[in-house]
């Protein structure tokens, strides 16, 4: 156990934030620790990675799913309920940090590929348009304002999604690796450096090449929906939702019926971005299970009940904003456009993309609370039962998950350093002042 613990020690310390997470490893660990001792897995480095069969890893996992939707208590399977829970939570934690990483690159990407921030910009400009160029941009508003509606949630939730499969399958893979070397075998070899990378990656790909793809679609399918809807028209929060809705089904399920989200959430698989990057044998069977995972009607699934748990937070709003209108609960179509502009900007989808911003995101929150999205996570993790090795807790070291949990961003320390600094100035000019005043009334 020494031993394994040295080594965790040395792969941490070869991590961007390795020393702040060396000295913190015990106090960052919750519930995937015991999950990671309780049921450690045989070496995945053990194999000859390169040979694992595609079809085994895509029928074992789909057998994991079926079972995790079915028997979500785990009857049958040896892994407990409560280890489940312990596992969600703890896995829970480490996605929303990679997910708030990606938050800020999100948003610029759907400004990018959805330009109606532009466009709303343009309208205020009316002296400068005549009549006939006034009508056609509120057209295009109409058109982009529902599109970027169904882009935006569509896109964080394919983003959530990725994050949490890769923060799943790291987490195995590793746990995989640290338990071969407490049983003699070796982890040096494992690509620790790569792990934080390996979670990002994924996330980054969608938003670089796959999310444009998905706002090209979501404005043809805007364009259908809206194409007969007059501006002066009346739209309650149904009508609104429903709209979006019908968008968003378009998008992730073709005119022909074909399901798109892997198209998305991988495109590189449809030949979006280049060739896969030459990596280390653990990173290649990482995206070959994550390619698995997402190639799975499971993992359809999953973004249907992540959107629609999206869908229920934004019907909130628009019903708060539009009861407040004149007449109550009914918006005409001129308003509504511009108001599904700023519908994410006012929900706060981006919230978290700052450092500085604590609390709650209500989309996010949403998503990990679906329990075809809680599914998904748990079979992408339990998935490969023939190489499961129970373990006492008590014979693994609980620090070892402490790799893919880098929460002390340098970002996060240096602006916790500055408010410290701050408040100490605070103090020692109050401190001073007091000296002065006790000096003068000597």
């Amino acid at each position: 156990m020494e031993m394994a613990s040295d080594l965790i020690d040395s792969a941490l310390l070869r991590l961007p934030y390795g020393e702040a997470l060396r000295k913190h490893r015990r106090k960052l660990v919750t519930g995937a620790a015991m999950c990671a001792g309780a049921y450690a897995l045989y070496s995945w480095a053990s194999q000859d990675l390169a040979g694992v069969d595609e079809e085994e890893l895509r029928r074992e996992f789909e057998q994991a799913a079926e079972r995790e939707l079915r028997e979500p208590a785990g009857a049958g399977t040896g892994i407990t309920a409560e280890v489940r829970s312990e596992h969600l939570a703890s896995s829970r934690q480490t996605a929303e940090y990679y997910d708030r990483r990606l938050l800020a690159t999100l948003r610029e990407a759907l400004r990018r590929s959805v330009p109606s921030r532009q466009l709303v910009g343009e309208l205020r400009k009316g002296g400068e348009l005549t009549p006939a160029q006034k009508e056609e941009k509120w057209g295009e508003m109409k058109v982009l304002a529902f599109a970027g509606t169904a882009v935006g949630l569509c896109s964080v939730a394919l983003l959530d999604l990725l994050v949490s499969v890769k923060v799943e399958l790291v987490m195995r893979n590793f746990s995989q690796a640290v338990s071969a070397a407490d049983g003699g075998g070796g982890a040096e070899g494992y690509p620790t450096d790569r792990c934080a990378e390996v979670i990002e990656d994924g996330g980054r790909r969608f938003l670089n090449a796959g999310l444009p793809l998905l706002a090209r679609d979501a404005i043809a399918a805007a364009r259908d929906a809206t194409s007969e809807m007059d501006l002066q028209v009346d739209l309650s929060p149904a009508d609104v939702l429903q709209l979006v809705e019908r968008v968003v089904e378009r998008v992730l399920r073709g005119a022909d019926g074909t399901l798109r989200a892997a198209r998305y959430a991988l495109p590189e698989l449809h030949g979006a971005a280049g060739q896969r990057h030459t990596e280390p044998l653990q990173v290649q069977q990482m995206w070959d299970e994550t390619e698995c995972v997402v190639r799975s009607d499971f993992f359809e699934e999953a973004v249907a009940a992540s959107v629609g748990s999206c869908e229920d937070v934004l019907a909130q709003f628009l019903q708060a904003k539009m009861a407040a209108a004149t007449p109550p609960d009914t918006m005409k179509m001129a308003k509504v456009a511009p108001l599904l502009t700023n519908a994410f900007r006012l929900t706060r989808l981006f919230h978290g993309a700052d450092p500085s911003e604590e609390g709650p995101n209500a989309y996010l929150d949403a998503i990990a609370s679906a329990d075809a999205v809680q599914a998904l996570r748990l079979a992408a993790y339990f998935a490969h039962d023939g190489r499961k090795a129970t373990a006492e807790a008590d014979d693994v070291d609980v620090s070892k998950l402490g790799l893919v949990l880098p929460v002390e961003d340098k970002m996060v320390q240096a602006e916790l350093a500055a408010a410290k600094a701050r408040a100490e100035a605070v103090q020692a000019e109050q401190a001073l002042a007091r000296l002065k005043l006790e000096a003068a009334e000597r």
